[in-house]
């Protein structure tokens, strides 16, 4: 008797499993948008990120190579859809919440981490 009504359940279950990815779809859609590339970051030879006033983007890290600068790209970033479903997963299970956190580029301007709307926002420069 139990057995089968948890049986007549299954297509419930799944209607709502399927409502469920969609709303996480659209979230994932909207963290792309938001913050697609803003996980990267320029680290020194010890790992250390490089202040944003010395290397500013991509292009410039790589032109102090001489310096031992390197691009560094986290395993969980909001760059694809397929990544931002992990990273919206670490968020909501809050694992690794604070290290996706900490490895983002607004820690570089501490009144946008909370309204990262635009630089406006910013007195110094923000990577927002």
């Amino acid at each position: 008797m139990v057995v089968n009504a948890l049986i007549q359940a299954i297509p419930a279950i799944f209607n709502v499993l399927l409502v469920c990815l969609v709303f996480w779809l659209l979230f994932s859609i909207m963290g792309v948008g938001f913050f697609g590339g803003k996980f990267s970051r320029c680290v020194d030879s010890s790992g250390e990120m490089v202040d944003s006033s010395v290397v500013g983007n991509m292009s410039a890290c790589l032109a102090l190579q001489h310096l031992n600068y390197t691009w560094f790209t986290p395993n969980v970033t909001f760059n694809n859809v397929l990544s931002a479903y992990l990273a919206l997963l670490q968020v909501v299970r809050l694992s690794r919440f604070l290290l996706l956190l900490s490895s983002s580029n607004f820690k570089r301007c501490r009144e946008c981490i909370i309204v990262a709307v635009s630089k406006s926002h910013c007195p110094i420069r923000c990577s927002v």
